[in-house]
């Protein structure tokens, strides 16, 4: 063992908005417009006298361990970090005169750690391989929300009935979480979507109530892997990403698909997969149906995500030839962003904006 330390933090961190009248009213004078020869002077913005320090307070844990002459290395943190008073704006009406003010709108509670771990594999004169992982993980909750935030919310969200995801702020949920409509499927006699209400009744209308937690946007784990050889005067770097356990809403087959409009040109699957007579049973809804479908459960879906980010190879020019150069170093790489995407979500590619595999080169040198 090279290297054990433990260690523990604890802080506290407050703020209050980065504009000062929004917590106290004031006024600004007009010095480009005079009445009768007199300046007049004019609101700022709306402010909120009852506006208090947004407090963060923050423990962490940690561990850093080297072993074996270096060759290992782990390093782990441990957090938990508690938001009092958490400081974010809420709409006006238009009599107000400002479409927003700020607001104490509650607690918010973010609990998380990370992992890194390092690995030399082979070490020598002219040999070097290491390998890098690491994971993170974070878990948002709402503890409390102010009764100002819980009505505006109520009135929001229930006059929502479009194709995105619906976000929600309810006590003991996470920010991020996705609400939604639950559709049992397409009626195969109509070609209609079916949705379920509060009581569990099915049928071609919607309750604007009935909208439930179906998943979370932020990943359960996000994870990244590189490595590194060298061999003489040639390197090679490369590196990965890996997402686990978010869900997203599938945007492309709801407006591509489910709610394209079959006169114009079209995803091949709104002719193959939506419902055209009765009897057919289908994922997506009649061709003869031009009622919009809204975000609901059947196209949320689970995402496991894994991507080849980058690769970047180089070439160190022996010494004596920089030296006839008349140089100190001369070095030439080549690089590629994105190689290889694998998700159980595909992504859309080469229809609203165009795909390419852009490899780089350059020549760097240094006198």
């Amino acid at each position: 063992m090279n290297l054990l330390r433990l260690r523990y933090s604890y802080g506290v961190n407050s703020a209050l908005p980065s504009n000062p009248y929004q917590a106290l009213t004031t006024y600004e004078y007009d010095r480009d417009q005079r009445y009768n020869g007199d300046m007049g002077a004019y609101l700022m913005g709306l402010g909120n006298d009852k506006l208090r320090w947004q407090d963060t307070y923050q423990h962490n844990i940690g561990v850093d361990l080297t072993l074996f002459n270096e060759i290992l290395s782990v390093q782990g943190n441990y957090y938990r970090k508690e938001t009092k008073n958490y400081i974010s704006s809420l709409g006006l009406s238009y009599s107000h005169g400002f479409p927003n003010y700020m607001e104490n709108i509650g607690t918010l509670r973010n609990v998380g750690g990370e992992l890194n771990v390092s690995v030399n594999l082979l070490r020598n004169q002219n040999i070097m391989w290491s390998v890098r992982g690491a994971m993170s993980w974070n878990k948002n909750t709402i503890v409390t929300l102010s009764d100002e935030m819980k009505r505006q919310n109520e009135e929001t969200v229930n006059n929502q009935t479009g194709a995105f995801v619906y976000l929600q702020y309810k006590e003991g949920e996470s920010m991020d979480a996705i609400y939604t409509f639950i559709s049992p499927g397409v009626d195969a006699a109509t070609g209609e979507v079916l949705y379920m209400d509060r009581n569990g009744r099915v049928s071609s209308d919607i309750d604007m109530y009935a909208k439930v937690k179906v998943g979370n946007e932020v990943p359960k784990v996000n994870g990244r892997f590189s490595t590194m050889f060298r061999y003489k005067s040639f390197s090679l770097n490369t590196g990965f990403e890996l997402r686990l356990g978010g869900q997203k809403l599938n945007q492309t087959l709801l407006n591509k698909v489910e709610n394209a409009y079959p006169k114009v040109n079209v995803d091949k699957r709104v002719l193959s997969e939506r419902w055209e007579k009765p009897g057919d049973v289908t994922r997506y809804k009649g061709l003869n149906n031009d009622k919009n479908t809204v975000a609901n459960n059947r196209f949320v879906a689970d995402e496991s995500t894994f991507i080849w980010r980058n690769i970047n190879i180089q070439y160190d020019f022996p010494r004596r030839i920089c030296k006839y150069m008349r140089m100190e170093r001369l070095s030439l790489s080549a690089s590629m962003m994105d190689l290889l995407y694998m998700s159980t979500i595909e992504q859309e590619r080469g229809t609203d904006y165009p795909f390419s595999v852009k490899p780089s080169f350059s020549i760097s040198c240094t006198f």
